[in-house]
Formats: structure tokens, sequence, C-alpha cells
């Protein structure tokens, strides 16, 4: 009994692992993806107030204001994209979970006005595609797939 038990469990195992685990991958990739891509276009959309907030709010530390707007935004944009679309996946997410520590670090700290608790859900979900990589549902994985056939 316990052996079909068992047997049944490393079923549904494989199931979920061939499956749902690509979809949750992408799902995540698209999920923080679109939350740093919609901050980088507001950043764009109004670029004057976005150097006056660099400028006077945030406190990124070692660099002048307006190159962290620089580097911020581009960033958000690229790293984004390519999150999710998923080529470069744990490059990019490790620049985002950078951006998101730097932010929780500096820009605002636990306690102060502006603190969020969804820096935490986004680190945890960069932190997991930093480790796992972008999943099945990737460019990284066609690529990897191509290279180990020696097409690439």
């Amino acid at each position: 009994m316990w052996q079909n038990i068992l047997k049944g469990w490393q079923q549904l195992t494989c199931i979920s692992n061939v499956w749902f685990a690509p979809v949750v991958d992408l799902i995540m990739r698209i999920y923080v993806g679109l939350v740093f891509w919609r901050s980088g276009d507001t950043k764009l959309d109004s670029w004057d107030t976005t150097l006056l907030l660099f400028e006077h709010e945030y406190n990124v530390p070692v660099i002048s204001h307006t190159i962290a707007a620089y580097m911020a935004t581009a960033a958000e944009l690229g790293l984004s994209v390519l999150l999710i679309v998923g080529l470069g996946t744990r490059f990019a997410a490790a620049g985002l979970f950078l951006m998101t520590l730097v932010i929780e670090l500096f820009v605002f700290p636990y306690g102060s006005e502006g603190h969020s608790t969804d820096h935490y859900y986004w680190m945890i979900i960069l932190g997991s595609l930093l480790v796992r990589g972008g999943g099945a549902i990737s460019v990284d994985y066609f690529l990897w797939k191509k290279w180990k056939q020696g097409i690439v």
C-alpha cells in the first residue's frame, strides 16, 4: 500500500515539475518584471520629478543623485525586460535584487515613511529566480537546450 502511495506521489511530483513549475516561474518573472518596468516608465514620464526625488528624497549613498537616477531608470527598464523574457534571468534577478536591497536599506529603511513590505516579497521572488533560473519557459532554457545540442 505504501509503495503505491509513494509511487503516486512521485508521479504527481514529476508532473508538477514538468507542467506547473515552469508556469509558476514565468508568472514570477512577469509579476516582478512588470513592477520594475512600471517604476522605470514612471521615472521616464516625469523625469524632472525623478531628478528632484533622487536629489532631495532618496538617500542613495556614494554616487550623485543624477547618476543614480539614470542608473536606476536604465536598470529598471533593461533588467525587467530581460527578466520577463527570461534572457540572462539570473543576471537580471541579481541586479533587481540588489536594487531592491539598496531601496530597503537606504531609501526607505524599515520604519520610515514610504517603507513597504512589498520589497521583501520581491526579494524572495528574485532570490528564487536567482537560485533556480528562469525555468523551462524562458529564452535561457531554449538557448541552453540548443547549446547542449551543439547548435548555439
